[in-house]
């Protein structure tokens, strides 16, 4: 999967991630000069997720991740040029007028400073999904793709790689299909599904059960390029640059030769 959304170092990714491994495999995969207390370098992962805090238990088993997750907006570095992390929820991201923020009342003291660190962390993460721009966009989840990629597309760079995945083939198709023929234009370029396999072993020697013989089980993974159409039908493009061609022909046929 990190393969088909072309996963690099340096790069800025869109996740919606319900498991964490993903979040994690992202950082890790982008990760180049790896030492055991610094990422040198590596990539950069904004999530979204559906509840008020994103899922993220599984990364305790990721100890130098740890860094990039502190809960404290006091340890957060803002102005880091490094692998950052930063998440949103559903709700603030795609219905914004539903959340306000406003400035901390000047009370002054430690409790004052860290809700001022809080609200511009949130302003800061607010910019960064406004800006989008991301380099692709990667998804583990339950929910069905149609109701949420649409809404993400326009925050995705041009010619950046994509990748649904699906426990079930049936979400994966209909989204497939969705972007294929039921949209104006062709935001997807080359929507392809991808079964992935995943056998099923067993340590008893000699005992072969039905569902280890099987090539599935993996789940789905549409994955496509992120593109936008031109205006100009590319026939229409040519018969003009043609007409233009012949014109000009004309035009030197009626130049009249004199010698010097």
């Amino acid at each position: 999967m990190l393969s088909l959304a072309n996963v690099c170092a340096g790069g800025r990714y869109l996740l919606i991630d319900e498991t964490g491994l993903l979040v994690a495999a992202v950082l890790v995969r982008g990760t180049f000069g790896f030492c055991p207390w610094k990422l040198t370098l590596g990539a950069s992962v904004f999530l979204l997720h559906e509840n008020q805090e994103p899922y993220l238990d599984t990364l305790k088993f990721f100890p130098h991740l740890q860094q990039h997750f502190s809960s404290d907006p006091s340890e957060t570095d803002l102005t880091s040029t490094g692998p950052t992390f930063h998440s949103m929820d559903f709700l603030a991201a795609f219905k914004p007028g539903s959340i306000t923020l406003t400035p901390p009342k000047k009370e002054g003291g430690p409790l004052y400073e860290r809700k001022l660190r809080t609200y511009n962390r949130e302003i800061q993460i607010h910019n960064i999904w406004n800006q989008g721009c991301f380099d692709g966009f990667l998804s583990v989840s339950s929910f069905d793709p149609q109701s949420f990629l649409p809404k993400v597309l326009n925050k995705i760079e041009l010619s950046g790689n994509i990748a649904v995945y699906s426990p079930f083939r049936e979400p994966i198709v209909e989204v497939q299909n969705y972007f294929m023929t039921k949209t104006p234009s062709r935001p997807i370029l080359a929507p392809t599904v991808h079964e992935i396999r995943a056998p099923r072993w067993s340590t008893l020697k000699g005992r072969v059960r039905p569902d280890m013989t099987g090539r599935g089980g993996g789940g789905w993974i549409m994955s496509g390029i992120r593109v936008e159409e031109s205006e100009m039908d590319p026939l229409q493009e040519k018969a003009e640059k043609k007409r233009k061609v012949e014109e000009n022909g004309t035009e030197m046929e009626d130049v009249k030769m004199t010698d010097a």
